[in-house]
C-alpha cells in the first residue's frame, strides 16, 4: 500500500490533471494558430491567382475554334 495520505494523493492527482489540461490546451492553440496561418496563405494564393487573370492584355482574344 502507498504511504501517501489520501488527501495528499487527491491534491497531487488534481494538479496532475490540471497540468495535462494546460498542455492539451497549449497544443490545441498552436494547432489552431497553424491552421489559421495556412488558411490565410491559401486566401492570398487565391487572390493572387485572381489578379493574374485580370492582367491587362490577357485573355482578350480567345479562339475557341481549333
Amino acid at each position: 500500500m502507498s504511504s501517501i495520505d489520501p488527501a495528499v494523493a487527491g491534491v497531487l492527482a488534481m494538479r496532475n490533471a490540471a497540468m495535462k489540461s494546460d498542455v492539451m490546451m497549449t497544443i490545441a492553440k498552436k494547432s489552431l494558430d497553424m491552421m489559421e496561418q495556412q488558411g490565410q496563405a491559401v486566401v492570398q494564393m487565391i487572390e493572387s491567382a485572381g489578379r493574374v487573370g485580370k492582367s491587362p492584355g490577357k485573355g482578350g482574344n480567345f479562339d475557341g475554334v481549333g
